[in-house]
């Protein structure tokens, strides 16, 4: 293979991002808790306790040893249980890192491959934490090897398809608020685009998902203002203007409603604990420059 085209492939490892699901302050809790999605390809790996995942309008049970694969920008929601343990992980897009095409739920029983997946995760965060000299070629090799591993542990009987015309019909109202939660698009505007009343979208994506869709709809948007207070500078009144709302009143009495307090209290809160949480949790955050990694060096 020619080397320029071998380096041209090599991502930047700042997407790069592991997070313990159990790690979040009760303040922080809601980034898994309310539904959101990244831009690009993930997976979970549950290695105890249970947890319910709310996933493509569905809600399901999960226990350990499951490892879900996630592509990118589908919206998720995890209300993990007490004895939950499991990581959430962000992979850089590359050609050297394929992964399963849509969404796997993949139950590992195998002790081997178990430990073999946690330990190259382990050893990732290690990595990511201590730096120095080729930490980042190391990454890349062992998320090529988990990468491999997802390939053959996804199979047809791993795959989450909709089957029932209302599970069809919640998935595709979870994809549709993915592109417009921003717009400030109604329910009755996103039924429209479905082709169906709100009346019919309520209770249909109720059955599927515990939750109606006027929720899911207001949950996503409200896991975006959360997380434009806290990892942005952007003003309230900015974030109102970004997020479709017609005016800052409107966000900051929407957020109040949602959150139990303003804006700014919020945000004022939040920033002041965000290192000591990232610390606690032992977040891995994505290293800040936009060097690729050297296969060559």
């Amino acid at each position: 293979m020619d080397i320029e085209h071998l380096k041209s492939q090599v991502p930047a490892m700042d997407a790069l991002s592991l997070m313990p699901i159990s790690g979040l302050t009760r303040r922080q809790v809601w980034r898994h808790t309310l539904p959101h999605s990244v831009p690009g390809p993930s997976f979970l790996w549950f290695v105890r306790g249970n947890a319910r995942l709310i996933i493509e309008g569905r809600a399901i049970g999960i226990g350990p040893n499951v490892c879900v694969t996630l592509p990118a920008q589908t919206a998720f929601a995890i209300e993990p249980g007490a004895q939950t343990q499991a990581t959430f992980v962000q992979i850089p897009i590359s050609p050297l890192l394929p992964m399963p095409e849509g969404v796997h739920l993949i139950r590992v029983n195998d002790i081997g491959t178990q430990g073999e997946l946690s330990g190259l995760l382990d050893r990732i965060a290690k990595g990511q934490t201590s730096g120095g000299p080729g930490s980042e070629r190391a990454a890349l090799a062992r998320l090529m090897l988990v990468s491999s591993m997802l390939e053959r542990l996804t199979g047809p009987d791993t795959a989450q398809t909709a089957q029932s015309a209302s599970q069809k019909l919640s998935a595709r109202f979870t994809r549709e608020v993915e592109q417009c939660y921003a717009t400030g698009a109604t329910l009755t505007d996103i039924g429209d685009m479905l082709d169906v009343t709100p009346t019919h979208l309520t209770r249909t994506f109720k059955s599927t998902c515990g939750m109606t869709a006027a929720r899911y709809l207001g949950d996503r948007l409200m896991h975006a203002a959360r997380s434009e207070l806290i990892d942005t500078p952007n003003s309230a009144a900015e974030i109102a203007r970004d997020l479709g709302f017609s005016s800052p009143a409107y966000f900051s009495r929407a957020f109040l409603h949602h959150a139990g307090e303003t804006p700014g209290k919020f945000r004022n809160h939040n920033r002041s604990n965000t290192h000591q949480s990232d610390a606690a949790s032992g977040k891995i955050r994505p290293a800040q420059s936009d060097q690729r990694v050297s296969l060559m060096t």
